[in-house]
């Protein structure tokens, strides 16, 4: 019985901070939420150049 209430206890700190981070999210998470996305839309326009380019150049090779 005291295992199950030092769980409980557990997870009502662990859920505390995540809770107030979605309500109010801070600098640091907020920076790091736009780096990601930033990184990830790189990556996609890179990797669309790059298909886009070769499809063109094999196009252009075909005529």
């Amino acid at each position: 019985m005291e295992f199950v209430s030092w769980i409980e206890s557990t997870k009502s700190k662990m859920k505390s901070p995540s809770l107030l981070e979605q309500l109010l999210p801070t600098e640091m998470g907020l920076m790091q939420s736009l780096g990601e996305s930033k990184t990830l839309i790189i990556m996609l326009v890179f990797f669309l150049t790059l298909f886009g380019g070769l499809g063109w150049f094999l196009l252009k090779m075909s005529t």
